[in-house]
């Protein structure tokens, strides 16, 4: 067997999978992360641009509540 790239595959090899494992988990959880804050600051910048307006719009579908007239 020829030296050279054989024996860097062979010290590579038990790396290669956990090194796979641990990337993806990572990357799973930094985009949940993400979109987390991006849903969040979108939901608070949408709130603080129609703050003129006390009145906030239904959803498709949704029945309003009836105002009381105190």
């Amino acid at each position: 067997m020829p030296n050279g790239l054989s024996g860097a595959t062979q010290m590579l090899g038990p790396f290669a999978p956990t090194f796979l494992c641990w990337s993806c988990l990572i990357l799973t959880v930094l985009s949940l992360a993400l979109m987390f804050l991006w849903t969040n600051v979108t939901a608070f910048a949408r709130r603080v641009r129609g703050s003129g307006s006390d009145e906030r719009k239904p959803a498709v579908g949704s029945v309003l509540p009836e105002k009381s007239n105190w």
